[in-house]
């Protein structure tokens, strides 16, 4: 059986699993297919062909030029190609609503703009506190619109602006008591936004990864570096991949890169720090999920105890530039993995002096 070029492509993207692990459909929270949530996700298949152009859909050209039958007509008013910004500013039904809130005059788009110059003209023409209830009702417009096509009941045109600015009140308001309670935590402390390198305990070891993104040549990376709690690089490594995947499937891929390197070299127990805000707050999150990122996730739960593994936390840019750098060098090399073994490359020793003097002042603090 041959695959369409395209189709391969997609298929070689997939990250596979390191570990043993059941095969799940993972549109479905619970990992299970039914029928609901395979019409689901054809729905929302059909909706990605809006606004054809042979740049940027060419694979829906090719689903129909294969005899697939595609409706691509606003679900609201069904007369234009759905498109963002058709959706959510031409459309008849987006007009009822912006008609309800006379700020957005001062917003004029032209046919040929995309969301982006929308949002850009917004944001330069409205104050702080308007642009916040533009956004909100952006998102309602876009809500009303996933709720027709689902069968359930949206905000009428009147009800959207009144409880965009009410959710907006409500936000800011609870934003100004955090900032004046001082139990908030809105006083400074170290952590996540802490520039500097932070030691490990004592006898462990800290593994700091990152991903790396080249969409002009296909390929993403992973970085790792792998510290004592005296700040000593013990091994560092890259690895570079063919394909293209989603920003939070690379740095999930790296997390896994970097603890079956730790792994590998028995250097336990460890924790794993990443710059991937989203991907470590979805590491440490108990809650059950079947998308690629949960099954990264798994992949290293069963890699990796509880004991060998102590944790990923999430530091600065700033606080990773080794590993950043070590993934940006793979995207440019010819090797597909590199491992270097107590030996710190010319090229990042100045990140691993720089961390090693700042981790010491914090560790004398």
């Amino acid at each position: 059986m041959a695959f369409h070029k395209e189709d391969v492509e997609s298929i070689i993207s997939i990250p596979l699993a390191k570990s043993e692990q059941v095969d799940r459909w993972h549109y479905d929270k619970e990992g299970g297919y039914t029928v609901r949530s395979g019409y689901r996700v054809a729905v929302s298949m059909q909706n990605k062909c809006s606004n054809f152009s042979p740049e940027g859909n060419i694979r829906w050209w090719k689903l129909i030029s294969r005899g697939m039958d595609i409706n691509c007509n606003c679900m609201c008013c069904k007369n234009c190609p759905e498109t963002v910004m058709h959706t959510v500013w031409f459309c008849r039904k987006a007009r009822e609503v912006w008609d309800m809130w006379p700020v957005v005059r001062k917003i004029c788009p032209k046919k040929d703009w995309n969301s982006k110059n929308l949002l850009l003209q917004a944001y330069s023409t409205l104050n702080k506190h308007d642009f916040s209830i533009f956004m909100i009702i952006l998102w309602l417009i876009w809500h009303n619109r996933n709720c027709l096509l689902f069968g359930r009941q949206g905000k009428t045109a009147s009800q959207v602006p009144d409880w965009a600015m009410a959710y907006a009140e409500e936000y800011m308001g609870k934003e100004l008591k955090k900032s004046q309670d001082p139990s908030s935590g809105s006083i400074h402390r170290r952590g996540s936004d802490d520039a500097r390198w932070i030691p490990s305990r004592e006898y462990s070891f800290s593994v700091n990864v990152d991903a790396g993104f080249n969409k002009q040549q296909q390929v993403f990376s992973s970085g790792a570096v792998i510290r004592n709690w005296r700040g000593e690089v013990v091994i560092a490594g890259s690895r570079k991949y063919e394909g293209m995947v989603d920003v939070q499937i690379g740095e999930a891929i790296a997390i896994r890169d970097g603890l079956s390197m730790a792994l590998e070299a028995n250097l336990t127990p460890f924790s794993i720090k990443s710059d991937a805000k989203v991907v470590v707050d979805f590491f440490n999150n108990k809650q059950k999920s079947w998308n690629e990122v949960a099954l990264l996730k798994e992949d290293c739960v069963r890699l990796a105890s509880n004991y060998q593994c102590t944790g990923y936390q999430f530091v600065s840019r700033n606080a990773n530039k080794v590993a950043h750098f070590l993934a940006r060098r793979a995207l440019q090399g010819s090797e597909f993995q590199n491992i270097w073994v107590e030996y710190v490359l010319p090229e990042i020793l100045q990140f691993v002096l720089a961390d090693y003097s700042l981790g010491h002042v914090w560790f004398m603090e």
